[in-house]
């Protein structure tokens, strides 16, 4: 371990050791995010896509929210704005697998890459990472 790395560990030692002492919560100094897919959102023009057009910009942070009383597809994922707008859904052929994780308590987020400059072809491209808190 470097001389860098070794002060920080006895920083962040030294801060939980205060906050257990304390009772104060900290929150972890490290969380991770493991990127698991690139996709397009699927069923822009079914949402509210077209109003925020303009306003989804790339870096943008999604809500993802299981929907399994969904009549088509019992994995649904719907994709929201973080203001309570939804856009769509991450497309049925690539959902399972994070379904899954999602069922199983894990936290998963979407992030905007980039979008088609027009709303037709409607193209909204992110990156969904795996969080581990």
């Amino acid at each position: 371990m470097n001389d860098r790395a070794l002060n920080e560990w006895h920083d962040i030692s030294g801060r939980l050791m205060e906050a257990s002492l304390s009772g104060t919560p900290l929150p972890l100094p490290h969380g991770q995010e493991i990127m698991l897919i690139e996709l397009n959102i699927a069923g822009l023009q079914f949402y509210d896509a077209r109003e925020i057009w303009e306003a989804i910009k790339p870096e943008m942070v999604l809500t993802l929210k299981r929907n399994p009383e969904n009549k088509y597809d019992a994995l649904a994922i719907e994709v929201w704005t973080a203001d309570g707008r939804q856009l769509g859904h991450l497309p049925r052929n690539q959902n399972e697998i994070l379904a899954r994780l999602m069922d199983a308590g894990k936290v998963v987020k979407a992030v905007v890459c980039n979008k088609c400059a027009d709303f037709e072809p409607w193209g909204v491209r992110t990156t969904v990472s795996l969080v581990e808190l």
